[in-house]
């Protein structure tokens, strides 16, 4: 199957243009149309060989810093809800960069510098641990609970509950 030229590799199409080249000068000639542009040689002179062309650029790139996360308990606010108290944003840095190009393909990177242009903004999360109090039971008529979990239909305070291990709850 034939490749595109693209899909060949430098030495393939090396060799295929000197196929090429060696095909017009050497095989079909003057006969082909193609002048032989070939310079005579009369001198002993080195070949004059291209420098590459090499340059150096300062390259900046701009990149994201995720805010992070914290969260608190709130003895205020209804357990099982919690609330964004503080939304966070992201920051940015700035990264600079001295970059060596050779014939324009890139050779050598190296940071030069890092800036934090924009600080990140932490989220706070409040998270609520509140539980309302069980309501009284005083439904029935008592006036207090005692520690052992019974109930006290006591008049006056003095003595409720004394044989029970004192009142947990006044009604």
């Amino acid at each position: 199957m034939a490749k595109n030229w693209s899909d060949l590799s430098r030495r393939e199409k090396w060799a295929g243009g000197l196929a090429v080249l060696a095909a017009a000068l050497f095989v079909g000639g003057a006969a082909s149309g193609i002048p032989n542009t070939a310079p005579a040689s009369t001198s002993n002179s080195p070949a004059v060989v291209a420098q590459p062309v090499v340059e150096t650029k300062d390259v900046e790139i701009t990149e994201a810093i995720p805010f992070s996360k914290t969260s608190y308990y709130n003895s205020l606010q209804n357990a099982g809800t919690s609330v964004i108290s503080t939304q966070g944003v992201d920051g940015f840095k700035t990264k600079t960069y001295s970059v060596v190009y050779k014939d324009g393909v890139e050779v050598n990177r190296s940071l030069k510098s890092e800036v934090v242009t924009q600080e990140a903004i932490a989220e706070d999360t409040s998270i609520g641990t509140y539980v309302e109090p069980a309501a009284a039971e005083s439904s029935s008529g008592a006036t207090a609970k005692c520690r052992d979990g019974s109930l006290s239909y006591s008049a006056h305070r003095s003595g409720t509950c004394s044989h029970h291990g004192g009142v947990s709850v006044w009604y």
